[in-house]
């Protein structure tokens, strides 16, 4: 029942700019890549480790990508997801967005405004949409209803240049699109043609936004990130990639990720070099004309010398990527060679692996019999990495109820 659908739109994102054959989260699951996108720092530095950071949520005193664009000017928005907190503190509109429209958590329902995920409440617990900080009482669906609030925002902007973060939590579950929709898939079989649904909503409303800046002579000198936060899962085609979400297996970790600039960067490119989400904030600082900020040393490499010669040396040497350091489950790339220590393997045991990625993206051959000390040098290196980063952000005593956890094991029980 794996399927493709039809995304022209996205499509032409791709052929208008740049598409990364090697573009990487930081993490496999979402809330610490999203923090390491918007801090343009390795979100271990922040002591947001996992998922569950998130009941902290980023720190009060870290400085945000959109706090920078504020103070040179920009009009700031966030439509979608946040997922990084849920104090007064680390909310949208008390890390630089001007503008926020959208839920706190990671998941939502995308017809009832009032239902979503959240630690106490579970998966459908009550986790309303925000207008600011005023709950929204009626919806569109949520794909189509982010786009109307983004549209609007850049049509209040008038002149002013803007900084938008569209975060569309489509095709996340929970898994429901508009019949008229559903219908046009009448052929997939369960879950597959909803997310075929989902996914075609999602192509359309990014059609909508590319033809609204079009029309107001927006386009060529607006620059356009479209990127995951991480793999597909289980359920979705991860291409020949192995593993999914959760997993720092490539189908866990490498994810789609284009760069549309028209006025600067060159159509129809591929750029085969790893390159990071943690690149968006130099990247995009750069774009901007804002320079190198003096209160941080970012992680990530501004991608526009790269991009606009497309030669010389690649980005990064080295990617990092880890869970807690008490679950020791981390990979390494450098080049072509990818070390990981995952704490069980596909098949349910104990594994560490190392894979040449050049000649083998699906991680099938494991080389760590042939060049172990390949394997050793790239742990040492993690090891070294993950031995400078603090704490996690909550301590053994801060610990809340995982209400997705007792939902998922009350279900299990049944």
């Amino acid at each position: 029942h794996l399927v493709d659908v039809n995304t022209p739109y996205i499509d032409s994102l791709a052929s208008s700019g740049i598409r990364f054959s090697n573009g990487y989260a930081t993490h496999h699951t979402c809330a610490p890549s999203r923090a390491a996108i918007l801090s343009g720092r390795y979100q271990q530095r922040l002591g947001f480790y996992e998922i569950w950071e998130v009941q902290k949520g980023i720190p009060e005193k870290e400085k945000l990508l959109p706090q920078y664009l504020k103070e040179a000017g920009y009009h700031t928005a966030l439509i979608g997801k946040w997922h990084l907190g849920e104090k007064a503190y680390n909310h949208p509109t008390a890390k630089g967005y001007d503008r926020f429209y959208g839920f706190l958590g990671g998941m939502h329902d995308y017809f009832d405004p009032f239902i979503g995920d959240s630690w106490e409440g579970g998966a459908r617990g009550f986790a309303p949409i925000f207008d600011q900080t005023d709950t929204v009482r009626d919806i569109n669906y949520l794909t189509i209803e982010f786009t109307d609030q983004a549209l609007g925002f850049i049509e209040n902007c008038g002149s002013l240049p803007f900084f938008l973060t569209l975060s569309y939590n489509a095709p996340h579950v929970m898994l429901q699109a508009p019949p008229e929709y559903i219908e046009r898939y009448e052929g997939t079989k369960g879950k597959y043609r909803m997310i075929r649904a989902m996914n075609k909503v999602l192509d359309d409303q990014i059609g909508r936004l590319l033809h609204f800046l079009e029309a107001r002579d927006l386009r060529k000198n607006t620059m356009i990130i479209y990127v995951s936060d991480n793999g597909g899962t289980r359920i979705n085609h991860n291409w020949k990639l192995k593993g999914a979400k959760s997993w720092f297996y490539e189908g866990g970790i490498r994810v789609p990720f284009i760069i549309s600039y028209p006025v600067v960067l060159p159509s129809r490119t591929v750029f085969d070099a790893p390159v990071s989400i943690l690149d968006i904030f130099p990247t995009v600082l750069a774009a901007a004309g804002i320079a190198d900020p003096k209160d941080k040393e970012p992680d990530g490499k501004n991608l526009l010398p790269f991009l606009i010669r497309n030669h010389g040396p690649d980005p990064h040497e080295f990617l990092y990527w880890s869970s807690d350091p008490y679950f020791d489950r981390w990979a390494v790339r450098n080049g072509d060679w990818k070390a990981i220590r995952e704490s069980e393997d596909l098949n349910g045991k104990p594994g560490v692996a190392l894979y040449n990625l050049r000649n083998d993206v699906g991680e099938e051959k494991n080389l760590i019999g042939r060049y172990p000390e390949k394997f050793k040098e790239l742990e040492r290196l993690y090891r070294k990495w993950i031995g400078g980063m603090p704490p996690s952000l909550v301590g053994d005593d801060e610990w809340t109820p995982n209400g997705n956890g007792w939902m998922y094991k009350y279900k299990e029980s049944k």
